[in-house]
């Protein structure tokens, strides 16, 4: 009989570790009896949670479970690579203001799931250090005309049209306060916290702690300036370049050169996609002559045949 409760007692213990795990979403051997050990992003599929039954935060909509947990794990990497925070001893942050994380994930165009760890900071005051603000219609309308008529005649020729979009934006910035991390129980245990390093999403300054260190980095490793009228625009003298910052995006005007070289610049600076580039004063012309019946010429030169290298309208 003794045998008989001996088996019946592994057997409770087997199926309620089973339950445990599945609560707490612990997944590649992960244990619960890991709490006196740092935690560490070098197994982030120890963290991921349980992507079953996740939902669409903006349509409600369920999602697949794998594109769940694959989003996860390129978020997770994310914040290993960009060091968003780091684990302390939960006595570490006794006092001291702590927020909360939760995912929210949402199903992007291409199919993929977007998995972002946010942090619940809360407004529970009036505060003028989170504004951050973005250009206005006027500023890419000047920006657009700009690129449009001038260069005209000259022997660089047209100007183009580029668009650039910074990945993990807001893990760019450094955070400038003290503030510490609370998180689920399968990332790690409670006696565990995270002092934050980065601007993490949901954290109040984090759009504010972003455009600032954009422009400080444009101006003093660019050359860039900054402009007075509107804070999101900048103008590089010597390249030619006029361009505005909207959120992770950026929109900049100039000689192909000129864009180049920034485009080596961002690199340089953040993880940036190249969205593309548009020559517009090429594309009116090509707009025009579908009306006359001739065909446009790249450069003000004779030639009735677009030139290569201007010819950037899906580059």
């Amino acid at each position: 009989s003794n045998s008989s409760s001996s088996s019946s007692s592994h057997v409770e213990l087997a199926v309620l570790t089973k339950e445990a795990r599945d609560i707490f979403g612990i997944r590649g051997g992960a244990s619960l009896a890991n709490a006196s050990e740092v935690p560490t992003l070098d197994r982030p599929q120890d963290m991921v949670g349980n992507c079953s039954g996740v939902k669409d935060a903006r349509t409600g909509l369920p999602l697949d479970e794998e594109l769940v947990r694959a989003g996860r794990l390129l978020e997770l990497g994310s914040m290993k690579y960009y060091q968003v925070w780091e684990f302390v001893r939960a006595q570490e942050a006794r006092g001291k203001k702590m927020v909360r994380v939760k995912w929210v994930q949402d199903l992007r165009g291409d199919g993929s799931v977007r998995a972002r760890l946010v942090a619940m900071e809360f407004a529970t005051d009036l505060r003028g250090d989170t504004f951050a603000g973005t250009p206005g219609l006027v500023v890419v309308r000047y920006i657009i005309s700009r690129c449009a008529t001038r260069g005209l005649g000259k022997k660089e020729g047209p100007r183009q049209l580029a668009v650039h979009d910074v990945s993990c934006a807001f893990l760019h910035a450094p955070i400038d306060e003290e503030i510490y991390l609370r998180f689920p129980q399968y990332m790690c245990s409670s006696d565990w916290v995270g002092r934050l390093l980065a601007s993490m999403y949901g954290t109040r300054r984090a759009a504010f702690l972003w455009g600032e260190k954009c422009f400080q980095d444009l101006c003093e490793k660019g050359g860039f300036i900054r402009g007075k009228g509107s804070g999101n625009l900048y103008h590089h003298v010597e390249q030619d370049l006029t361009g505005a910052v909207h959120g992770d995006d950026f929109i900049t005007e100039g000689p192909e050169e000129s864009l180049n070289w920034f485009d080596e610049l961002l690199d340089r600076l953040f993880t940036v996609k190249r969205r593309g580039r548009a020559c517009l004063a090429l594309l009116a012309a090509r707009r025009s002559s579908s009306c006359t019946g001739r065909s446009p010429s790249c450069r003000t030169t004779g030639s009735s045949t677009p030139s290569t290298r201007s010819t950037c309208a899906a580059w």
